[in-house]
């Protein structure tokens, strides 16, 4: 008879525990906490189906062939020697890589987005620039019109058109490996080798998680099929880089996507990235300049997760507040330590220029300016009008 007692006294020991949870933490916080648990457990079966998908689907290929047929590949194995084996390997590296760019530049196109850049290693792609130098990885990028709908259906499409462009080309090239015995050792195993290798790259890009504060495909499927604030400054960042790169000014970017990545606080590359990129024009545009120092303040502390190649643009516009701030010195101290090749816009750099050399004409300002990598940007009409600005207070 004790037992229902000491169960009994268990159970209002749990609910008055429970109570006082709910009592020390707002309701807010408390569902957080239960929806990153939640998250927890759908990323842990994303990893899984993740390294496990692939393996699995190539064995399926694979015992659905005949034994004559696996008898071959392995007697066309040994007829290759090891520095062939490992010419094949290498060679078979980008090819998986640079389908998955095109298969999300394809799918941008298909949803309806703008395609803006193509980077393979050294080769650099826009809409009117083809350049050469560097090793840049592999991605791409595109953006959404102005006014369009369903931003993350479009997105989640579009981040898909990478992986499922892996799937294909893994699984065809080992069923044609397989079944295209007639042709040379060589041959037959390079086939193998982009398959193995589509199937490596699909693991990697679908795991959860981050890759120099980039989130991978997996982890941005996620977020999306996930929804919750994270996707909502997903979706918001979308429609302020669309509005952005079609020349959109930032006084007339959509006012409540600004507030809301203003008020996602997490400590993500993309959510600092959106905040500098999108939020700290949009401030300086109003002329509240004070909050843009704020703001760049507090993505200073999260400089952890910013992205490399954000961090000029950061030093960037520090320079330009503190030209609006009349402090010379410490702008042309930030202005000193931007590398020579950066994307800074040229308009930006100018405008801290025309404040750290008066003598320079506005003409040759002007000049540099117009080379710049988004001189039609919203953003880039904003450092423009700065400049003339300048160029009428010098003539006055």
């Amino acid at each position: 008879m004790a037992r229902p007692k000491l169960r009994c006294q268990c159970t209002l020991k749990v609910q008055a525990l429970e109570r006082d949870l709910h009592a020390m933490m707002p309701p807010t916080q408390v569902g957080n906490s239960l929806s990153v648990a939640r998250c927890h457990h759908i990323r842990a079966l994303a990893t899984f189906i993740a390294v496990a998908g692939f393996p699995l689907f190539a064995f399926m290929i694979a015992s659905g062939m005949a034994p004559r047929q696996l008898s071959v590949l392995a007697a066309s194995l040994r007829a290759l020697g090891s520095i062939e084996i490992v010419v094949i390997a290498v060679g078979a590296i980008p090819i998986p890589v640079a389908l998955h760019e095109l298969g999300h530049l394809a799918a941008a196109m298909i949803v309806g987005f703008v395609p803006e850049r193509l980077v393979l290693g050294p080769l650099s792609i826009s809409r009117t620039r083809l350049s050469m130098g560097g090793w840049g990885g592999a991605w791409t990028a595109s953006r959404a019109r102005p006014g369009q709908r369903a931003l993350l259906l479009r997105h989640w499409l579009t981040i898909a058109g990478g992986p499922i462009v892996n799937l294909l080309l893994g699984t065809a090239s080992i069923y044609v490996a397989s079944t295209w015995t007639n042709v040379a050792p060589g041959v037959q195993w390079f086939l193998v080798m982009v398959g193995i290798m589509a199937g490596l790259h699909l693991v990697g890009v679908m795991i959860p998680g981050t890759v120099n504060g980039i989130t991978t495909d997996g982890l941005t499927l996620l977020v999306i099929l996930r929804g919750g604030r994270a996707a909502q400054r997903l979706e918001a960042n979308l429609r302020l880089a669309g509005e952005n790169a079609a020349g959109i000014e930032p006084t007339e970017w959509d006012h409540k996507s600004i507030e809301i990545i203003r008020a996602f606080r997490c400590p993500t590359a993309e959510g600092a990235s959106g905040r500098l990129l999108l939020v700290v024009p949009w401030l300086i545009a109003h002329g509240s300049w004070d909050e843009a120092w704020t703001e760049l303040r507090h993505i200073d502390r999260m400089s952890g997760v910013l992205v490399q190649s954000h961090m000029p643009m950061l030093l960037a516009l520090k320079a330009i507040v503190m030209v609006h701030r009349k402090d010379l010195l410490t702008a042309r101290e930030l202005l000193s330590k931007l590398p020579p090749r950066c994307m800074v816009p040229e308009q930006l750099v100018a405008c801290v220029e025309a404040a750290l050399e008066p003598s320079r004409s506005a003409a040759e300002l002007n000049a540099k300016a117009t080379g710049s990598w988004s001189p039609n940007t919203g953003t880039g009409v904003l450092w423009a009008r700065l400049l003339h600005e300048h160029e009428h207070e010098h003539a006055g």
